[in-house]
């Protein structure tokens, strides 16, 4: 365990990150986010934004083709979606203090908006049940993004050849590193084809 973990619990620890929100942990884990679910550059696809709205008494969020920065998980690279047909004037994401969130077309945008299907010209309130089910929404008939409550995950390095960033493969790849360096035997115990 490095100086960035604390012990919480059996087989638990929490990690603070340097790319989360201001003051948020991973004992946190969801937060509202938005993830890239399609795109033009198809490399983009699974990007993920971290919406910091509850943080610094900041309850509204922008996005448009400048921000929100989007990053794949386990990159430090950030950047803004930047397709030329989504419109330089912002969507308002607004959160509500009871897990929902209204999302606003700016004044003037001619942007083509869509939630879970259907077209919006002023505003959309999606509630908390719709949140956590997670919101579909398409920019320009282009960019379609997904606005739920995720779970932030800890920059894991290095990836032991293992494919994928949940929560539960951190997980491993934590419990690895704990003995990879040891010169002992290692039981791994789980369904069949496990080990």
């Amino acid at each position: 365990m490095d100086d960035s973990e604390t012990p919480v619990g059996w087989g638990h620890t929490e990690t603070i990150n340097e790319s989360m929100p201001h003051g948020l942990a991973s004992a946190d884990l969801r937060v509202l986010g938005l993830t890239v679910l399609c795109h033009p550059d198809l490399a983009r696809i699974g990007e993920r934004a971290v919406l910091d709205l509850s943080s610094s008494g900041v309850h509204e969020a922008q996005l448009s083709r400048l921000a929100p920065l989007f990053s794949a998980v386990g990159s430090a690279e950030r950047r803004p979606l930047m397709d030329p047909r989504i419109s330089r004037t912002p969507l308002h994401l607004r959160a509500d203090g009871a897990g929902g969130v209204t999302l606003r077309v700016g004044q003037g945008s001619r942007l083509r908006v869509e939630i879970d299907g259907t077209a919006i010209d002023g505003q959309h309130h999606a509630g908390a049940a719709d949140v956590a089910r997670g919101v579909v929404v398409l920019l320009a008939d282009r960019v379609a993004l997904l606005l739920h409550r995720m779970e932030l995950l800890p920059q894991m390095r290095p990836s032991f050849g293992l494919v994928g960033q949940s929560a539960g493969l951190c997980a491993v790849r934590r419990h690895i590193a704990q003995v990879a360096d040891l010169d002992v035997s290692c039981l791994i115990l789980g369904e069949s084809g496990t080990g």
